[in-house]
């Protein structure tokens, strides 16, 4: 896997990007719902973590550009497995390494 258009200020190249959001277009056809709602379900679901402000437990959501590459495509990977649930396939895109 060859990565190309990279952000050095970000750790996540915009091919990885291009594919996540093209995988959020793909399943948000498939599920009926727009790319910016799964992106939130999805962070939701996968990238929350509890901190403790002020002695009350909260609840966060990383966002997917403080992800590492590693970080990112682990994400990725989720995301998909969880199309797969819902029978959803992204069998043309590339596959991130």
């Amino acid at each position: 896997h060859t990565r190309f258009k990279c952000d050095w200020s970000s750790d996540v190249c915009s091919s990885d990007l291009d594919r996540y959001w093209a995988m959020l277009q793909v399943l948000g056809d498939y599920l009926g719902y727009s790319s910016d709602e799964l992106h939130d379900l999805l962070k939701f679901k996968y990238l929350t973590y509890t901190k403790e402000i002020a002695g009350q437990q909260v609840t966060l959501t990383r966002s997917t550009t403080d992800l590492t590459t590693e970080e990112f495509i682990e994400y990725n990977n989720q995301v998909e497995r969880f199309a797969n649930q819902y029978g959803c396939k992204f069998n043309d895109m590339p596959v991130m390494q």
